[in-house]
C-alpha cells in the first residue's frame, strides 16, 4: 500500500518494479492478488487515497478528508478548505503538499485532535471506520485470506 502521489501510472510502475526486484508475484494492477503457487506466496497492492482497482492521485490525507465529509460532527470542513486556500493564495504559505495543510488545519481547530498525527487522530476517534471510502480497502485485505 502508498500513495499515488500526482501520478498514478508512476506509482504502479514503482511497486511493480521493487515487487519484481524483490522476487516476488508481481500482480497485474491495484487490488488484484497474485500467487505464486510453487513458494505459496500471494501478493497483493493498492493505492491511496481510493484504494481501488480505479487507482486516482492522491495520499492517505486525502482518503482521510474523504472520510471526514461523510460525517456531519465536521461541517466545518469547508471552512478549513477556504482557510487553505487564502493562506495558499493570499501568502504562499501552503506547500504542495495541500492534502497535508487540509487535514491538519482540521485537526488543530478541533480540540481533541489539535497536534495529534493521524494514527493519534483515529485513535482519537476522528475517523468513521465503517465509511464507504474504506470498503475497497476492506475488500482487498479481506480477499488475500480466500
Amino acid at each position: 500500500m502508498r500513495d499515488a502521489e500526482t501520478d498514478v501510472d508512476k506509482a504502479v510502475s514503482s511497486v511493480k518494479s521493487a515487487l519484481k526486484k524483490s522476487q516476488l508475484p508481481v500482480p497485474d494492477t491495484c487490488n488484484l492478488w497474485k500467487r505464486d503457487e510453487d513458494n505459496n506466496i500471494k501478493v497483493a497492492f493498492t493505492l491511496m487515497p481510493m484504494c481501488s482497482s480505479n487507482p486516482t492521485t492522491g495520499a492517505l490525507e486525502d482518503l482521510c478528508w474523504n472520510i471526514l465529509a461523510n460525517d456531519p460532527r465536521y461541517e466545518m470542513r469547508s471552512d478549513v478548505t477556504s482557510f487553505v486556500s487564502r493562506m495558499k493564495e493570499k501568502y504562499h504559505r501552503i506547500s504542495a503538499h495541500e492534502h497535508k495543510s487540509k487535514l491538519h488545519a482540521f485537526f488543530s481547530v478541533n480540540e481533541n485532535l489539535i497536534s495529534l498525527k493521524i494514527g493519534e487522530a483515529s485513535r482519537a476517534g476522528a475517523f468513521d471506520w465503517n465509511s464507504n471510502y474504506l470498503q475497497p480497502l476492506k475488500d482487498i485485505i479481506e480477499q488475500g485470506f480466500v
